[in-house]
């Protein structure tokens, strides 16, 4: 059985983010809570570059759960890291 052949950029169009998984995906994340945070977060580790967008009004849900780290929840700031943020 033959074996396919990867495509790769050349050596001076590549960064380390694109040797990535998933390192030239964009992702807008709307998502709230638990389970779309927590999708997005995992292709911000496979190395999306994902852009987190809040509410304007009032922002994420999650921010307000206790235990607390700063003024967020400690849950927000596991959830949302890697990711770039727009409120």
């Amino acid at each position: 059985m033959p074996q396919r052949a990867l495509r790769l950029l050349p050596k001076r169009e590549r960064t380390r983010d694109d040797r990535r998984c998933f390192g030239r995906l964009k992702v807008l994340d709307f998502s709230t809570l638990l389970p779309g945070p927590m999708a997005s977060l995992f292709l911000a580790e496979a190395g999306a570059d994902v852009i987190k967008v809040e509410r304007p009004d009032h922002g994420e849900e999650m921010r307000i759960y206790d235990p607390k780290w700063g003024r967020d929840s400690v849950n927000f700031a596991m959830l949302n890291r890697g990711k770039r943020a727009s409120l």
